[in-house]
């Protein structure tokens, strides 16, 4: 841990439970390989990247069996004021 706060090195992948306790300040991208099992943890895992004023990247993986909750996600991303990529208003009206 203390070589990534110390950019010696640049990759780390950790657990949702170690992604809670973190305070990193300066995360780029946070990948998802899996979705979190709720929209509060998926908005834990996305709000490690863009903080003090940073900007930042999330990706999200997923497959036709988490459609309903990648709905929800693009409803949370409309509401908070970023741009929805089309192709998530395609699969559904973002309420």
């Amino acid at each position: 841990m203390a070589r990534f706060r110390d950019g010696e090195i640049w990759v780390l992948v950790c657990t949702e439970l170690l992604g809670r306790g973190l305070d990193l300040s300066d995360v780029g991208l946070v990948i998802n390989y899996d979705l979190p099992t709720s929209i509060v943890s998926y908005i834990h895992r996305v709000g490690r990247t863009g903080r003090a004023g940073n900007s930042g990247h999330a990706v999200t993986y997923f497959t036709d069996t988490d459609m309903k909750f990648v709905k929800s996600i693009a409803t949370v991303i409309k509401q908070s004021g970023f741009e929805v990529p089309e192709y998530l208003l395609e699969m559904k009206k973002v309420s």
